[in-house]
């Protein structure tokens, strides 16, 4: 429901802004969280043991029940953010370029917030909120083979999967035999990637010229 939210908040305007997408998942991401808050007060203590281990992100899944429940909405979504590949490398030159070549950059927009939506949303049911995977496995692997999007969807893929096997290591090594929300392991790898990416950013560069 929040993502139909989102994007009609996005497009209330008739247009598909990439800056009102963005405030309008902040805003509902807020209010979703004090909804959480709501939930997790009225919950009784041996629910929020459960509760805040998914807040926190965990990979502490047993068997393959939930695994095999996501994967359908996975693999669809996956596929079609692999298919788009092509009108990606297309947009990296402005939309107008892009509507030129022939690209149809509207159902594009449309179609990849679903997607990713689709994509992430199943992931996070099992999982909890993970962050910064997202943030910093693409521009890593972006700097490795290129921009291409045919290859770097994949790699950035098959990249995060493997960044985040790295940091459940890490969160079961840390305080053995105990182990750490493998969420808190990358927001204090990704936050200081994040404030890096605000510094050495071009526009941030620009502006000091």
């Amino acid at each position: 429901m929040n993502i139909g939210i989102v994007y009609l908040l996005a497009r209330a305007r008739g247009h598909f802004s990439t800056a009102a997408l963005l405030l309008c998942g902040v805003t509902l991401g807020l209010i979703s969280s004090a909804l959480i808050l709501f939930v997790r007060y009225l919950s009784r203590p041996n629910e929020l043991v459960v509760l805040d281990r998914w807040m926190m992100g965990s990979l502490d899944i047993v068997g393959y029940q939930n695994i095999v429940s996501v994967l359908p909405l996975v693999a669809i979504g996956a596929g079609i953010l692999l298919w788009l590949g092509p009108s990606y490398n297309q947009l990296v030159f402005g939309e107008e370029m892009a509507a030129g070549r022939g690209v149809n950059v509207h159902r594009v927009q449309q179609v990849s917030f679903f997607a990713g939506s689709l994509v992430t949303s199943a992931a996070v049911s099992v999982c909890g909120p993970i962050g910064f995977v997202g943030l910093i496995v693409p521009h890593v692997v972006r700097r490795i083979i290129g921009p291409d999007h045919r290859l770097l969807l994949p790699c950035s893929m098959l990249a995060g999967g493997g960044f985040l096997v790295l940091c459940d290591t890490l969160s079961r090594s840390i305080i053995a035999p105990s182990e750490l929300p493998v969420g808190i392991i990358t927001a204090m790898l990704g936050g200081p990637f994040f404030l890096w990416l605000l510094v050495a950013s071009p526009i941030n560069g620009g502006a000091r010229r």
